[in-house]
């Protein structure tokens, strides 16, 4: 089923939102996921795919949650222990070389807990260890892979991981070159239903409730619920060879 990404009352917009669908499966395809498994948020970049996570991952107050990255990464994953800190998470640096037994410490309690682990360095080019990120899966963590400088050198299949990647950053941009603006977010329904978004807009919500109460109910097709713009322009020309 296609989900509708714009107004349902004009053939343009089914069109659309026709489009849309087809690119998500495309970028599935490319990267080896299954389409029952994980979805596509579309994004400006790979920074805001980013974003998305650290924004919305639901670190406990008073507990051990903790935030791992590595120390050669992408700056917007730097980033994201800001908002780790707000939270009152733990922030851990880890090398990106193999991964050893004093690497990760299991989360206290069952804290929830995040591993994000750049692929490729955009400063020294130095490929991440993807096998940590099964280790930090093994070891009770959710984990992302920021992809951004990966993807354009290195065929990534999310099956081969074998579902140890929750979620993964991509830059559109930087593996096709055109359009320019537009990233993505492939991410394990179950990870998207798990993130607490801390704000909502537009269509990304059925009911409001006004003066009296907080109460919001979020539509239930999370890839509208983390959608934080309309999504890029999208044509049939728009496709992975």
């Amino acid at each position: 089923m296609v989900g509708r990404e714009a107004y349902p009352f004009y053939d343009s917009s089914m069109l659309s939102s026709t489009y849309a669908h087809a690119a998500r499966l495309a970028v599935l395809n490319f990267f080896d996921a299954d389409p029952k498994e994980y979805e596509v948020v579309f994004t400006t970049n790979a920074s805001t795919a980013l974003r998305i996570v650290g924004e919305s991952y639901p670190y406990a107050r008073g507990t051990e949650s903790r935030l791992v990255i590595p120390t050669d990464a992408h700056n917007s994953v730097n980033g994201l222990r800001e908002f780790a800190r707000k939270a009152g998470a733990q922030v851990q640096y880890v090398p990106m070389e193999a991964p050893g037994k004093q690497t990760f410490q299991a989360p206290d309690d069952g804290a929830d807990s995040l591993f994000v682990l750049t692929g490729q360095s955009n400063l020294s080019g130095l490929k991440g260890n993807l096998s940590l990120l099964a280790e930090a899966k093994f070891r009770g963590y959710d984990t992302v892979l920021d992809a951004a400088a990966l993807a354009p050198t290195t065929a990534i299949s999310l099956r081969s991981l074998n579902g140890s990647v929750d979620a993964m950053a991509i830059s559109l941009y930087k593996l096709i070159g055109y359009p320019t603006g537009v990233g993505c977010l492939v991410a394990k329904k179950s990870f998207l239903t798990k993130l607490q978004k801390p704000w909502f807009s537009g269509g990304s919500v059925l009911i409001v409730q006004v003066c009296r109460s907080h109460f919001r109910e979020a539509r239930k097709w999370s890839q509208i619920n983390f959608r934080c713009s309309p999504p890029p322009s999208i044509t049939d020309n728009y496709s992975f060879a």
